[in-house]
């Protein structure tokens, strides 16, 4: 059985995150100042997914074909900052 769960992320450009094993990444927002990505996961899974999770300010260069999917964009600051967020998984254990 999966559960949705809140993971923050960081303000940095470029972070590696692991979620159980199988995990679908469903949403990027805001949350009381917090970039956070939701996700359904099996919390039982035994072993982890790893994720490149990069993100880009509007106006930065994207070279597509290095990213993975899109999974939104997130109005940060009071709508001062917009960014783009994309994961990519990169191992699987």
């Amino acid at each position: 059985m999966h559960r949705i769960f809140k993971y923050p992320l960081t303000g940095e450009a470029r972070q590696v995150i692991e979620l159980p094993a199988g995990a679908r990444l469903l949403h990027v927002d805001d949350q009381r100042g917090t970039l956070t990505l939701w996700a359904a996961v099996d919390p039982g899974a035994d072993a982890v997914d790893t994720y490149f999770i990069r993100i880009y300010l509007t106006g930065e260069r994207v070279d597509l074909d290095l990213i993975g999917p899109h999974l939104g964009t997130v109005l940060l600051d009071g709508g001062a900052t917009v960014v783009h967020v994309f994961a990519s998984l990169i191992r699987t254990d």
